[in-house]
């Protein structure tokens, strides 16, 4: 059986959109930054993906509260996220809530 405050920390990630940057924005009342560790765009067959690897953090680089590798096709992204997610350092869950639900940016 789930302890009570479990039941609330999952709920709490539902109403957040599921996002992780958002949860755990949410849990510690503070922004998370993020470090890109690597992205690079590789050719398979006859799609091109972008592999990010990044660091989410509040205090410290060297304390990440999250390590994450992704791997985006580059074709299913709209100009604007592709943009973001090239030049920007923003976590990909903000990029897709920002564009795709109306979010403000934060």
């Amino acid at each position: 059986m789930l302890q009570n405050n479990t039941t609330n920390t999952i709920d709490t990630l539902n109403q957040l959109s599921d996002s992780t940057t958002r949860f755990l924005e949410s849990l510690r009342g503070d922004k998370v930054s993020l470090v890109i560790i690597s992205q690079v765009e590789m050719k398979e067959v006859e799609y091109t993906f972008i592999k990010r690897a990044v660091k989410l953090y509040f205090e410290s680089v060297d304390s990440p509260v999250l390590y994450c590798i992704s791997y985006l096709n580059k074709e299913k992204l709209s100009p604007l996220e592709y943009k973001w997610l090239k030049e920007g350092e923003m976590p990909i869950g903000k990029v897709f809530q920002c564009l795709n639900d109306k979010l403000p940016v934060k």
